[in-house]
């Protein structure tokens, strides 16, 4: 559930629940007025003669009826001491009782009225008080001082037969009413007032937690970053706004990380590399320094033996220029910043050019390079730059080439294509490569066996350069090998589809 969702629900909870607890007050306090809830009785101790509120309110009802009536109808009623001493017993039941004026004149008083108790001239200042005229529906309170005692009084006009006129007042004792009024009302406010109070505290507290508590986390996790603590995850179930923003936090810490850890490893490799290259430049330029002083100081004192030294400082600097060069290559082919110039070309033919160049070479060396192509046809195309593609495959030849150290000596080229793949393979009977070295003989200035290779000579950039630009042909390189046996490493291209015409 969104935050927006979550907060427009919780305002109109807000607004509904208060109302709706404030009905279900109401509702119960109905029920007490019309049922029979004797536990809310007793608990208020209302003292009410009847069973059944309803009922007596109902009874209540018809006396009324009945007095209004009988002033408009048959106002010569309340005349009558018969008729008063018929309808006394039923006003004593209810609780009620009646005073009848004429004229100024009180004529009659109900005896639950005639208390001693009761303050006698409130009564009667109250009724010499009242005229008779427009007196219909005026209703007034009186308080019963010494008992706690309350009466509601309600005054009907009388038009007697003689033409005069009068006023009937009648009294209704409310007090077990007003007992309950007093005792249940400051509940009933009380719960009013938490129905308002406690809706709103729990839904504010219960939104304000579930929005706070990931703000913390977040909160905790910038803290975390800010001190370069990047080793912790922040972890979220919700699929909210504050979860989507949990998340890509989570995700941008794991980024950074990463790239952290690949800045420092870029570092350790930059440092290596540096390492590397002042050791393979100091190399060859401690050699020329060495010959030349040589020259120099007299030692090369005869003519053959100073062409021996400008033949070896011929080769000395030969290796730092082959050196510098491999560098540059790779430095420029690691940036991405060496031109490809791709073209659709047979691949069979292509071989077979280089083959021819490296044959003559190789054969000098008593190392004989066989060649494989059957199956494949000549017309099959790839897409490659045929400068590059042949750098990178002399490169791999002159490897295997150091270190076969068996006689006769072999490097075998083999081609095979499936419907998808074209693949070439270059295998050896040299000295092999140890199963811990070989997935590390395409770093760059990683040699298997330092020891030896120092005899061996190379910069350790000649496979680095050729997994590069085996890369950017799209295709993948892998090496197996066997100490002692010899190396093998396949090539796979994606090839074009297209005949050469």
């Amino acid at each position: 559930m969104s935050i927006r969702l979550r907060l427009i629900l919780s305002y109109i909870a807000m607004i509904f629940v208060p109302g709706l607890i404030f009905i279900l007050s109401l509702i119960l306090m109905a029920l007490f007025f019309i049922g029979d809830i004797v536990e809310v009785k007793n608990y208020y101790d209302v003292k009410l003669e009847k069973e059944s509120i309803k009922e007596y309110w109902d009874e209540r009802n018809l006396i009324y009826v009945e007095l209004k009536q009988n002033t408009m109808q048959n106002p010569n009623l309340y005349l009558d001491p018969n008729y008063l001493s018929k309808i006394e017993p039923q006003l004593n039941r209810m609780r009620m009782g009646i005073a009848v004026k004429k004229a100024d004149e009180l004529l009659y008083r109900s005896p639950n009225l005639q208390d001693e108790d009761l303050e006698e001239d409130l009564l009667t200042n109250f009724i010499s008080s009242h005229h008779s005229k427009n007196a219909m529906h005026d209703i007034k309170t009186l308080k019963y001082n010494a008992l706690h005692t309350f009466y509601t009084v309600t005054l009907h006009d009388i038009y007697y037969n003689d033409q005069s006129t009068g006023t009937l007042f009648v009294f209704e004792d409310i007090t077990p009413f007003h007992q309950l009024y007093t005792k249940f009302t400051p509940t009933f406010l009380i719960a009013l007032l938490l129905a308002l109070i406690l809706p709103s505290g729990i839904l504010t507290y219960m939104v304000s937690r579930s929005i706070l508590k990931p703000l913390r986390e977040l909160q905790h996790a910038a803290e975390q970053i800010r001190e370069g603590n990047l080793n912790f995850s922040l972890q979220t179930k919700r699929y909210d706004e504050l979860g989507r923003l949990s998340r890509a936090f989570e995700e941008m810490r794991v980024q950074l990380k990463h790239s952290i850890e690949l800045r420092l490893k870029e570092e350790e490799n930059r440092k290596e590399l540096i390492s590397n290259i002042s050791h393979d430049l100091k190399t060859p330029i401690t050699a020329i320094k060495g010959y030349v002083e040589g020259i120099l100081d007299g030692v090369a004192n005869n003519p053959e033996k100073l062409n021996k030294y400008m033949h070896i400082l011929y080769k000395k600097s030969s290796d730092l220029d082959r050196l510098i060069d491999e560098l540059f290559l790779y430095s420029k082919l690691d940036l991405n910043s060496m031109p490809f110039h791709f073209e659709s070309m047979a691949l069979i033919p292509f071989l077979q050019d280089c083959v021819g160049d490296l044959s003559f070479d190789l054969e000098k060396r008593g190392i004989t390079l066989e060649w494989d192509h059957s199956g494949v046809s000549d017309q099959l195309a790839i897409n490659a730059d045929r400068e590059k593609l042949k750098r990178g495959l002399v490169n791999i030849i002159e490897n295997s080439k150091k270190f076969i150290d068996k006689t006769p000596g072999y490097i075998r080229i083999r081609t095979s294509c499936t419907p998808d793949i074209v693949s070439l393979s270059i295998e050896d009977n040299g000295i092999g490569i140890d199963k811990l070295s070989l997935p590390y003989i395409f770093d760059r200035f990683y040699r298997a066996d330092k020891a030896r290779n120092t005899a061996y000579g190379g910069s350790g950039l000649g496979l680095a350069i050729a997994k590069q630009i085996m890369d950017a042909h799209g295709a993948t390189i892998h090496a197996d090998s066997e100490p002692g046996v010899g190396t093998k490493i396949t090539i796979t291209f994606p090839y074009d589809l297209k005949i050469r015409s």
